[in-house]
This record gives C-alpha cells, sequence and structure tokens, in this order.
C-alpha cells in the first residue's frame, strides 16, 4: 500500500509541532511500502529542510510532485535546480520525467501542473492569487505577460507527462499532479468548478494529454492523484480514466487514504464525492 497525502504546507508548523507527530504517526501505522505527496510540501526557504526532515521520519520510499507554494518567496529555476542536485536515495522527484516501477501491473508517474489559464477567463476573472506575487517568474508583470508565462508552464507539464505516458506498459498506471487537470476535479467545500477560479485552479493542458492518452489506450487504467484546492472529491471523465482530489486545511497536515498499488485506486475511494 501506498500512503497519500497532498498541500501538508509544513511551512505553517515545526517538527516538534503535535500536529507534525500526529501526521506523521498517522502514516506509521498504516506500515505504507512509500509515501505520494502531491505537492504544496513547504515554500523555497524551507522546502530542502522539511524534506530532509520526512527522510529522517518517514521509514519508506517517499515520492513527490511539487505545488505552486513550493515556489513561494523564491524561483521555479532555482527550486527545480535545488532538487536536481539534491540526490536522495529515498526520496524521488517525479516532476523531472521520473517514471518508477511500481510492481509488474502498475507504474508511477507526475508533473506539478500549474493553473495555466486554458480554462475560464484569466483576462477577466476578479481573482488574484498569491503565485503572480510571490514566485519570481510570475512577479511584477503585467497581466497578459503572467498569462503567457501561464500557458508556456501548462504546456511545459502537458509536455512531460506524454513523455512519461508513453513509457507506461503496465495495466495500471498512478498519475501524481498538484494542479487538478480538470474542471470537474477542481473540489472546495462539496462543490467543483466555479469558473471565475478555473484560469488559476485547473490545468487545461496535462487534462487534455490524460484524455488522449486514456482514449489511445483502452486496456490501460489511469488513476490521478491531485490537491490545490484543499477540497475533497473524484471524477471519472472516461471508464479507465479517474482522478481524485484532496483535501486540506493549513497547519493541519493529513493522511488523504492508502492507494491499493495493484488497482491504483484509493482504499475508502466510496467515500469521496463524485461529479457528475
Amino acid at each position: 500500500m501506498m500512503a497519500w497525502a497532498t498541500d501538508i504546507h509544513l511551512d505553517f508548523i515545526t517538527p516538534s509541532d503535535p500536529a507534525y507527530h500526529s501526521w506523521i504517526s498517522s502514516i506509521g501505522v498504516q506500515k505504507p511500502t512509500s509515501v505520494l505527496l502531491t505537492g504544496d510540501i513547504a515554500t523555497a526557504p524551507t522546502l530542502l529542510s522539511w524534506l530532509n526532515q520526512l527522510a529522517k521520519d518517514l521509514p519508506c520510499p517517499l515520492y513527490f510532485v511539487l505545488g505552486n507554494h513550493d515556489y513561494y518567496e523564491g524561483s521555479i529555476t532555482k527550486v527545480r535546480s535545488a532538487l536536481e542536485m539534491r540526490q536522495h536515495p529515498n526520496q524521488h522527484w517525479l516532476g523531472n520525467g521520473l517514471v518508477i516501477r511500481l510492481s509488474e501491473r502498475t507504474t508511477l508517474i507526475g508533473h506539478s501542473g500549474w493553473g495555466d489559464t486554458r480554462v475560464g477567463d484569466f483576462m477577466s476573472t476578479h481573482i488574484r492569487i498569491n503565485d503572480h506575487r510571490l514566485i519570481s517568474e510570475l512577479s511584477n508583470l503585467n497581466r497578459t505577460v503572467v498569462q503567457q508565462r501561464l500557458l508556456a508552464l501548462g504546456s511545459e507539464a502537458a509536455e512531460v507527462l506524454k513523455s512519461q505516458l508513453i513509457q507506461c506498459q503496465t495495466e495500471t498506471v498512478i498519475v501524481a499532479t498538484h494542479v487538478p487537470p480538470f474542471r470537474n476535479s477542481t473540489w472546495y467545500s462539496g462543490r467543483y468548478g466555479d469558473i471565475e477560479w478555473m484560469p488559476d485552479f485547473c490545468c487545461g493542458a496535462t487534462g487534455e494529454v490524460l484524455l488522449e492518452h486514456a482514449r489511445l489506450n483502452p486496456a490501460q487504467r489511469f488513476v490521478v492523484y491531485c490537491g490545490h484546492t484543499h477540497g475533497e472529491g473524484r471524477y471519472q471523465p472516461l471508464d479507465n480514466l479517474e482522478v481524485f482530489t484532496g483535501k486540506a486545511d493549513y497547519g493541519k497536515p493529513a493522511l488523504q487514504g492508502m492507494i491499493d498499488i495493484e488497482s491504483g485506486r484509493v482504499v475508502d475511494a466510496d467515500r469521496y464525492l463524485k461529479a457528475g
């Protein structure tokens, strides 16, 4: 079994915080073979120190993608470069194109994705998120240039994901991402798809790649795990493609569930609200 958590935002707590120890204990009692984190682990200044702490406290392999908050107070380029140089034997960043064979039947891949403005109307929405103020590549720019950069980030994510998918020959493919790939998977407070939030809360480019690849490979099952919107739910656009979105509260890291490696699905899947 693989333990799954998302949007743990460890920068809101400390290693001595009871909330942290409770979360680590909740994982430990499940005795997972690995742990999957789908982004927003911390922020740029604290990310590496928290990964080092997790290396001490999690006795099994950790697989992760980054979220938008992991670049806050820093740079996308610099954070990625630091991870490329880090090279930890028990921690595996999926965002650089890594493909992990978990079993004879199952492969794990992933990329952060990005709110890439392909869904909704970025230029007219009143929503303004901190990404465009706290990430150096997106700050101090006019809205048109920000959109161009977000479109490029979405395209980059889609290209990496497409390359990974082509390499997957197993019956089951687990896809880790941070930003939901479909409007119907952007859950918050028991509902999904608020159009005003879509430009920043959905990665349209990765959604297109997933749909295309799943249609071309009906014998394979694709199960996507994401977060970002802090709400919980599931969406199944195709018979062989399903998306689980995990909930989160700042300062309260939580175990979302246990993933069965062979089926790729979270064990208590039926508790997740289902999008129509």
